[in-house]
Protein backbone atom coordinates (compact mmCIF):
# COMPACT_ATOMS: atom_id res chain seq x y z
CA UNK A 1 0.00 0.00 0.00
CA UNK A 2 3.13 2.71 1.04
CA UNK A 3 4.10 1.75 -2.26
CA UNK A 4 1.13 2.53 -4.18
CA UNK A 5 1.20 5.87 -2.47
CA UNK A 6 4.70 6.85 -3.24
CA UNK A 7 4.27 6.28 -6.83
CA UNK A 8 0.53 8.22 -7.21
CA UNK A 9 2.57 11.16 -4.72
CA UNK A 10 5.21 11.21 -7.97
CA UNK A 11 2.71 10.74 -10.72
CA UNK A 12 0.95 13.77 -9.90
CA UNK A 13 3.23 16.34 -10.84
CA UNK A 14 3.66 14.68 -14.35
CA UNK A 15 0.20 14.62 -14.48
CA UNK A 16 0.15 18.11 -14.50
CA UNK A 17 2.28 18.91 -16.48
CA UNK A 18 0.07 17.57 -19.56
CA UNK A 19 -2.28 20.18 -18.99
CA UNK A 20 -0.54 22.98 -20.55
CA UNK A 21 1.53 24.31 -17.73
CA UNK A 22 4.90 23.16 -18.96
CA UNK A 23 7.05 25.61 -17.64
CA UNK A 24 5.91 28.80 -16.76
CA UNK A 25 7.60 30.80 -14.44
CA UNK A 26 9.51 29.83 -11.41
CA UNK A 27 8.58 31.06 -7.83
CA UNK A 28 12.05 31.52 -6.28
CA UNK A 29 11.60 33.84 -3.48
CA UNK A 30 9.02 34.75 -0.90
CA UNK A 31 9.16 36.66 1.96
CA UNK A 32 6.41 39.44 2.46
CA UNK A 33 6.16 42.12 1.06
CA UNK A 34 8.32 40.83 -1.81
CA UNK A 35 8.35 37.63 -4.23
CA UNK A 36 10.76 37.09 -7.13
CA UNK A 37 10.05 34.82 -10.20
CA UNK A 38 12.36 33.00 -12.64
CA UNK A 39 10.70 33.39 -15.85
CA UNK A 40 12.09 32.49 -19.83
CA UNK A 41 10.09 34.63 -22.04
CA UNK A 42 7.85 37.32 -22.23
CA UNK A 43 4.68 35.17 -21.77
CA UNK A 44 6.02 33.82 -18.78
CA UNK A 45 7.26 37.52 -17.66
CA UNK A 46 2.96 38.32 -17.78
CA UNK A 47 2.53 35.07 -15.62
CA UNK A 48 4.73 36.36 -12.98
CA UNK A 49 3.52 39.30 -12.87
CA UNK A 50 -0.38 38.10 -12.49
CA UNK A 51 1.29 35.56 -9.94
CA UNK A 52 2.74 38.40 -7.77
CA UNK A 53 -0.76 40.49 -8.24
CA UNK A 54 -2.52 37.08 -6.42
CA UNK A 55 0.29 36.56 -3.83
CA UNK A 56 0.19 40.41 -2.93
CA UNK A 57 -3.71 40.21 -3.09
CA UNK A 58 -3.36 37.95 0.24
CA UNK A 59 -1.86 41.21 1.96
CA UNK A 60 -4.26 43.14 0.65
CA UNK A 61 -2.08 45.56 -1.47
CA UNK A 62 -0.78 45.84 -5.32
CA UNK A 63 2.52 44.16 -6.85
CA UNK A 64 4.80 46.39 -8.04
CA UNK A 65 7.97 45.54 -10.21
CA UNK A 66 10.62 46.99 -8.15
CA UNK A 67 13.92 44.70 -9.28
CA UNK A 68 13.92 43.67 -12.89
CA UNK A 69 13.24 41.98 -15.33
CA UNK A 70 16.92 41.69 -15.19
CA UNK A 71 18.44 38.65 -16.80
CA UNK A 72 15.38 35.81 -15.67
CA UNK A 73 14.81 36.85 -12.70
CA UNK A 74 11.84 39.49 -12.04
CA UNK A 75 11.09 41.07 -8.21
CA UNK A 76 8.24 42.96 -7.05
CA UNK A 77 7.29 44.32 -3.98
CA UNK A 78 3.55 44.31 -2.20
CA UNK A 79 2.51 48.12 -1.85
Amino acid sequence: MRHVVLLMAAAIPLAFAGCGGIGGPEQVNASAPRVTYRFTNDREMAEATQRAEAFCRNYGKSARLVGGPQSDLATFECV
